[in-house]
Parts: structure tokens; sequence; C-alpha cells
């Protein structure tokens, strides 16, 4: 489990991250919505320790993250930025990068190391792209490689900073799908999104931020009986039922 303790963080003396008390379990999918500007991505970079909070705590199954060294760690939580650049190498290469915290000195690859990225690529549907070149996929494959980088790097907690940016709506449902199904695996996936249907139909669990702080933490059914979504970005949703299936409709107050 990944508790937040009282986590602050400012930039420029100007608070962004304010007394922030948070739970992550296993096997969950967490969204976090918020307008821009508002402390999610600063919030991603602290539970990975690539900033350092002015006050408060972050525990991994009971151990501070400033505990950690930085290769232990990265076995723990993985991290997916929104933007990645992408190098002239292949898919197999690429997703390879994920076992690096696991290596020893010699930066060799193992049976079991060749094991796990093979196992990746599949759970990726990444495995007949292998041989080809990164800048050469598609949005929504580009996304899928680093994503099976991740799982190579077969951390508990996968952290994803907006990954269905600037794709169309197959491919992002695509991704949502893939974190669902991660979870049977035993992964919890924390993602910062602008999609708030796509939030309510997948998360486990929504988290809303508002100017730094929690505006709302639980359910995506106790959030739409809540005025969260009203106050934060001025929308209203409803959840329509299908059969089995339910969707969610959002449109603008007027």
């Amino acid at each position: 489990m990944i508790k937040i303790q009282d986590l602050s963080f400012s930039y420029n003396k100007e608070k962004t991250i304010s007394h922030i008390n948070l739970e992550f379990s296993p096997k969950e999918l967490c969204c976090i919505l918020g307008a821009n500007g508002c402390g999610k991505t600063t919030f991603l970079k602290l539970l990975n320790r690539l900033i350092e909070p002015i006050g408060g705590n972050i525990t991994i199954d009971n151990k501070s993250i400033s505990e950690f060294k930085r290769k232990d760690l990265a076995k723990r939580i993985a991290y997916l930025p929104q933007i990645m650049n992408a190098p002239s190498i292949s898919v197999s290469e690429l997703v390879s990068h994920g076992r690096f915290p696991h290596m020893g000195f010699s930066r060799s690859l193992s049976s079991q190391d060749k094991a796990i990225i093979e196992k990746a690529l599949i759970s990726t549907k990444m495995q007949d792209l292998r041989h080809k070149n990164i800048r050469m996929l598609s949005g929504g494959e580009r996304r899928r490689a680093y994503i099976a980088m991740l799982l190579a790097q077969d951390a508990k907690y996968l952290l994803l900073d907006e990954p269905t940016t600037y794709l169309d709506i197959f491919h992002s449902f695509e991704i949502m799908e893939l974190l669902k199904e991660l979870k049977d695996i035993g992964k919890s996936s924390i993602v910062v999104t602008h999609d708030i249907p796509s939030a309510l139909k997948y998360s486990d669990k929504i988290v809303v931020f508002n100017n730094g702080k929690i505006a709302f933490s639980g359910t995506p059914d106790d959030l739409l009986e809540t005025n969260c979504l009203q106050k934060t970005f001025n929308i209203e949703c409803i959840k329509v039922n299908a059969g089995e299936h339910c969707e969610y409709i959002c449109r603008p107050i007027k």
C-alpha cells in the first residue's frame, strides 16, 4: 500500500500541493482528475521522488520512500510521464530498458529478464511489433510500447501521466482496458487524466485535485452523488446503464 500523510510541496515559494492525505491499495486503478495547473503532475513526481516535498511523508508498504535507494524504489514504482522521447530503437530494446533496476553491473539480460520482457510484450499485444522502430509506430502503439517497458520493470505500482493524450477514442479505450486488465496480474495504476467519462468507467477510485488540495477521494458512484465535478469543472455527468455495462455522459452546465 502507498500511504501519503500531510504531503506539501512549493515551487518558487508558492505552495502547489497542500496537506495531501491519501492511500492507494494493491490491484487498484485510480484516476486523478483536476484542471490544468492544479498539482496532478507534481503529485506523481512526488510519489516517484523526482522532487522532494517540503512536508509530510510517503510510505510504500510501511517504509518511507526517502529510505529507498533509487534502484530499489524503481522496483516498486514505475513512472510514465506525459511526453516521452522516441529514440531510434526497436520495441524490444525499449522494453528491455525496464529491466535496468534489476540488472547487475554487467547490464546483460538473464533468461529471467528475457522471460519478463516477453511477458510484457504479450500483455500489451506488442509481440508482433517487437522488431519495429519506435519512431515508426502509431501513437497508440507507442503508448503500449512504453507501458510494456513499465511492465518489464516489474513494479507493483504504475504512475501514468495522461497516457491517452493525443490518442483517438479507440486507442484511448484500448489503453484504459489494458490498465484495467493489469490488476489481474497484481499491478496498481495511478493515472492522471482529463478524460472524465473514461475515469468514471474504469476507475476503482477517483481523486479530484483542486488548487493543490484534495476535493474528493472515493468511488465513481460516490463522486456522482456530490457536486464536486460541477464545482471543479462546471460540468454535470450522467450514468447510463446498458445491460451489464455502463457509460457516462458529461456536459457543460450553462
